[in-house]
């Protein structure tokens, strides 16, 4: 039974069958390996269609020449990738299949983005998927699932609202003549259908494409939030974006900072541009004044060029990220709400944007953490760039910051667990306050949505599993092994989590932005919004943040040459 691929080309944007090409796709003369193209109209296909066919020279392959050093060919043998592509019209719509690797040759801002998933979500039955990509935005995991047999979709584990479906396969059972279906941006679909037959079921599958009998299947969940795939979308996008960033009172974008291991201290400069200082931090407006003169004239192409750079030790440890993959922030064009994350693009819906955005303000205090998070300087290396200015490293923050509150400090000592335990290891918490009754958590933000989701996936994990008796009981012996007060030690055995109620607090440093605010990145809200619909019925939750604006002096000063901090202490089970 032949496979064909079928995509949608868009309704505005091609007046005849050559203009679902790249530019210059259709000159021969463009590329040696071709040796000519075929076209060949038929009429009588759909409501006219015409056949594009790509001939490629025939050339011996590379690794032929060694073959021939120690063995005697007597035969010619050459590659010969031929493709082809059938342009047509069904339905006053223009439809395009493809044959062999001819996909490269479309151009990919005259297509549909969404018209296999669409087609293939209306089709298939959400109770027989064989296989199913998606994207965790929470957890920031890919994952692409195949099953010998039909399943439900709710059996490949969805998270709800969380959750974004890149693609989907599976079996049809109905009665038509197509057996099977993949959907993403092309329709992948196996049918006994002739070819002469296949404009009639791309009408049958445009009006697939425009029903909304999936949102009320499980499959409702892609309009929580979608992944923006069509070319011009993101093009107006990135346009909106570059206008924001050459405004000097747009406050809508900020720059996160690339992930660091926490065990150092890390500096930040703008490379690519003139690498004027390093600092502890790095904001939007300092790459303003970065540009200079240059900003008014910044375009997306060289926006993209630039990259932020981290030093994170005195042996002038380095790594480069794009700072367009950096940013972060939200645009609204034509009336929808548009989030940047890791460098692409999402549309969100309104309902699922306030109900994210309302727990966050609901569980952010008012009041920061009555302590700073200190500076150090690396000695002999200071000047007029500032180089060797750093926030000090998450775990000498959370020593400090225990001895001045009275807390037990609990950062990088990896609790193990028994067998049955999901996370064989895992921190209980950064910061343990007992008379509080708060298991708190701490990260440096950056701004950063990986790094953030982090923090709430670990508080998470750690207030599920403290509150079965046998892991709090676990922990306490561990206090006890640790020198924690033998009157604390029991009065953490005789109120934990199960008798009474504690407080699952994170706590974030950052700096406030433009506006006055202390906030966190969109995705990371996503994530944040998860963590509490698992523990808010057992525990209060809080966020507060750590305030590391206006720290231009450090509090203390040492070398920090070899003073990367100890591996990870794991306390063993008996």
């Amino acid at each position: 039974m032949p496979t064909y691929s079928l995509l949608l080309a868009k309704e505005d944007d091609v007046e005849s069958f050559s203009d679902v090409f790249k530019k210059d796709a259709l000159d021969a003369t463009g590329d040696s390996r071709l040796e000519k193209i075929i076209r060949v109209k038929n009429p009588e296909f759909g409501d006219g269609g015409e056949l594009f066919l790509f001939i490629k020279k025939g050339y011996p392959p590379g690794w032929l020449g060694q073959l021939h050093a120690n063995f005697k060919i007597e035969d010619k043998v050459y590659n010969q990738s031929h493709s082809g592509v059938v342009a047509f019209k069904s339905d006053e719509r223009v439809f395009v299949l493809t044959f062999g690797y001819s996909s490269h040759l479309l151009n990919p801002y005259r297509l549909v983005s969404d018209f296999g998933l669409k087609v293939s979500i209306n089709s298939l039955d959400p109770g027989s998927i064989k296989g199913l990509e998606r994207n965790n935005l929470v957890r920031a995991v890919r994952s692409v699932e195949h099953s010998p047999f039909s399943r439900s979709i709710n059996s490949f584990g969805i998270d709800e609202a969380f959750e974004l479906i890149k693609k989907v396969s599976g079996r049809l059972d109905g009665e038509g003549s197509e057996s099977s279906i993949t959907g993403a941006q092309a329709l992948r679909f196996s049918s006994s259908r002739k070819l002469e037959r296949i404009p009639d079921y791309a009408k049958d599958a445009m009006e697939l494409y425009n029903s909304i009998a999936y949102k009320k299947t499980s499959f409702s969940i892609i309009d929580t939030l979608q992944l923006v795939t069509d070319k011009a979308n993101i093009d107006e996008l990135d346009d909106g974006l570059v206008a924001a960033v050459r405004s000097l009172t747009d406050k809508r974008f900020e720059i996160g900072l690339p992930e660091v291991s926490d065990k150092h201290a890390v500096e930040y400069a703008f490379t690519k541009i003139r690498m004027s200082g390093r600092k502890p931090d790095l904001f939007l407006d300092d790459y303003r004044k970065e540009l200079g003169d240059g900003l008014k004239d910044l375009e997306i192409d060289v926006f993209k060029s630039h990259d932020v750079r981290a030093f994170w030790d005195a042996d002038n440890g380095r790594t480069d990220s794009s700072l367009y993959r950096l940013m972060v922030g939200t645009l609204e064009l034509d009336g929808v709400l548009y989030a940047i994350n890791d460098g692409a693009w999402y549309s969100l819906k309104d309902s699922f944007r306030t109900s994210i955005n309302g727990s966050f303000e609901k569980y952010k205090s008012d009041e920061t953490v009555a302590f700073d998070w200190p500076k150090i300087v690396d000695s002999g290396k200071t000047g007029n760039s500032k180089r060797g200015l750093k926030f000090v490293p998450e775990d000498d923050y959370n020593d400090r910051a225990c001895n001045h509150f009275g807390l037990i400090c609990l950062d990088r000592k990896l609790f193990r667990f028994g067998d049955d335990c999901p996370h064989d290891k895992f921190e209980g918490c950064d910061q343990l306050d007992i008379k509080g009754r708060r298991l708190i958590h701490v990260k440096r933000g950056r701004r950063k949505s990986q790094g953030i989701s982090y923090l709430f996936d670990q508080g998470e994990v750690a207030a599920r599993a403290l509150r079965q008796p046998h892991y709090w009981s676990d922990l306490c012996d561990r206090l006890e092994k640790i020198g924690v007060d033998e009157q604390l030690v029991d009065e953490a055995r005789n109120n934990g989590p199960l008798n009474q109620r504690w407080k699952v607090e994170f706590q974030i440093a950052d700096s406030r932005n433009s506006s006055g605010e202390f906030t966190i990145p969109f995705f990371s809200r996503v994530r944040f919004h998860s963590a509490v619909s698992e523990i808010g019925l057992d525990y209060d939750v809080e966020i507060k943040f750590i305030d590391l604006k206006g720290q231009n002096q450090p509090t203390s000063h040492k070398d920090l040459d070899g003073s990367d901090p100890d591996e990870i202490e794991v306390i063993e089970s008996d």
